[in-house]
């Protein structure tokens, strides 16, 4: 899996996050976060340094939750492979 190109990334234990409400996820679940606050946070510090920067616009704010915690990052794209099935 490949985020390019990113901007932030944050790690953060799953302890902070409601969804181990729905127990725990035997899998990595990757979702993708519409109206972030920290997308946005990000968009206003950005601003405060380039007034003309407008890569963020078109980034999105993707959680990877993992059994060890969520892996945060904001990106414009994704890209993944299989690289070997499980037997």
């Amino acid at each position: 899996m490949r985020f390019s190109p990113y901007q932030a990334i944050r790690v953060t234990t799953d302890d902070c996050f409601s969804m181990r409400q729905y127990g725990t996820f035997p899998f990595a679940r990757l979702c993708i976060i519409h109206n972030s606050l920290w997308k946005a946070e990000l968009k206003r510090v950005l601003q405060s340094v380039d007034h003309n920067a407008t890569f963020l616009d078109d980034a999105k704010h993707f959680i990877l939750f993992t059994t060890e915690g969520a892996i945060e990052i904001v990106a414009s794209e994704i890209v993944y492979e299989v690289i070997a099935a499980r037997n």
